[in-house]
């Protein structure tokens, strides 16, 4: 079994990372490091890659484009996927528009990241009003069983769904199948596992049988003492995609988290157990289209997490401003 791909990482991650501004935060880079973990050439290159892209990126789009965080790992994305900024930029402009003229509700951070997806896995990024509509209507499906689940966050996954095989109504038939047989297996119901249930679609399995193997690696991590909360749920699910016995998958994945937590700065818990999830993914992944699929869902989950993150950070700071507003002029 070849180490490569972790070395990779921690060569490309250094290289973003020795050109980081005092005042930004490691995670992007982190995430970034892991979305091109596929691409060709030097890691000097690459990064150089992705910095020149980001660059482009918030000159053409001004105050209306992405914030810092997110602008690293959509420019990473695009450089794994050798496109353009330009021509990334011009068809988020006519997807938006089919949106509109197709009345989608509108999706804030979440619809541009679904621009980005459905560029990307378009033919020739060409994106068509018959995949806006087919996107619409994987979402209704969500919607149709989860109501109070589904939002704007799940327009990235539904992005994806739109170039998979199936129905709406069978793609959500599906889903919904596994999003029960997880829950069967003793995982908590709600958003998480929902995320969960859409990323296993992509294996193209039974749902019982991607739930025992689910379960199986939850219980193998939990013989290793390592805990898994609902925000590992995702993670979980890339880890059940893989073909190789369940024993070898978290053995490798846990060797490499501990090489992970070597680095300097360290990362948090969550984010060392999602890099070395990406890691080992990439390493015992037999497909090459399978691969760059998942690497890519899984790096939209790594943006919402850091937008759940900032929006988590605004609203503790608009509490604490009203807090103390509040205490002030019951002094007065």
């Amino acid at each position: 079994m070849s180490s490569e791909p972790l070395e990779r990482f921690k060569a490309v991650y250094h290289e973003l990372f020795m050109q980081k501004k005092w005042h930004e935060s490691s995670d992007p880079f982190r995430f970034a490091g892991l979305t091109v973990l596929a691409c060709p050439g030097e890691p000097a290159e690459v990064a150089a890659a992705i910095r020149s892209t980001a660059d482009s990126l918030r000159k053409q789009q001004g105050l209306s484009g992405f914030d810092e965080p997110i602008r690293i790992l959509v420019s990473a994305l695009l450089v794994q996927r050798q496109r353009s900024v330009t021509d990334f930029l011009r068809a988020s402009e006519q997807i938006r528009k089919m949106f509109r003229a197709e009345k989608v509700r509108r999706g804030s951070i979440y619809e541009k990241l679904a621009f980005l997806i459905m560029f990307l896995q378009a033919p020739g990024g060409v994106v068509t009003t018959e995949h806006v509509l087919r996107f619409k209507a994987i979402y209704e499906q969500m919607k149709k069983y989860h109501w109070w689940l589904t939002g704007p966050d799940d327009f990235p996954v539904c992005a994806i769904l739109v170039f998979q095989e199936g129905s709406p109504v069978q793609i959500g038939e599906t889903i919904e199948s596994i999003y029960q047989a997880l829950n069967e297996k003793g995982f908590s119901k709600g958003d998480p596992l929902q995320t969960a249930a859409n990323m296993l679609y992509l294996a193209g399995q039974s749902p019982p049988l991607l739930a025992e193997k689910y379960r199986f690696i939850y219980e193998l991590f939990r013989k290793n003492r390592v805990r898994i909360y609902q925000s590992d749920y995702d993670e979980l699910a890339i880890l059940s995609m893989l073909p190789q016995d369940p024993r070898l998958i978290v053995d490798r994945m846990l060797r490499v988290r501990t090489e992970l937590a070597k680095l300097k700065p360290k990362p948090s818990r969550e984010v060392n157990f999602d890099l070395a999830v990406g890691v080992t993914f990439v390493e015992l992944i037999q497909q090459d289209s399978q691969r760059d699929l998942v690497a890519g869902a899984q790096a939209l989950m790594n943006m919402q997490a850091i937008i759940a993150a900032q929006q988590a950070a605004v609203a503790a700071a608009v509490a604490a401003s009203v807090a103390a507003t509040t205490a002030a002029a019951a002094s007065s």
